[in-house]
């Protein structure tokens, strides 16, 4: 007998260490883009956080159809910029 299954907790696992990074960038520009931080006013760093966000929550058309954003998958984004993940 042969059986097949899916690694659903490798899955979940792979997700929520994406979002965990993820997170952590974004405390990271974050925190040099505030007052205090080495990157304060940089107009680069507002650009590259605003497209990394943009790039992240943005629905592509070329992945198969249901799957096509990270809401899909249980990803969700937060008021905050970050995101949180429901297993």
């Amino acid at each position: 007998t042969l059986t097949v299954e899916r690694f659903k907790s490798a899955a979940k696992e792979a997700v929520a260490g994406f979002v965990d990074a993820y997170n952590k960038v974004r405390d990271v520009v974050r925190a040099q883009g505030s007052a205090k931080g080495a990157l304060a006013g940089d107009a680069m760093l507002r650009t590259v956080n605003g497209s990394l966000a943009g790039r992240v929550l943005a629905q592509d058309d070329a992945l198969a159809a249901g799957m096509r954003s990270l809401n899909a998958a249980g990803i969700t984004g937060g008021r905050d910029g970050k995101l949180s993940f429901a297993a």
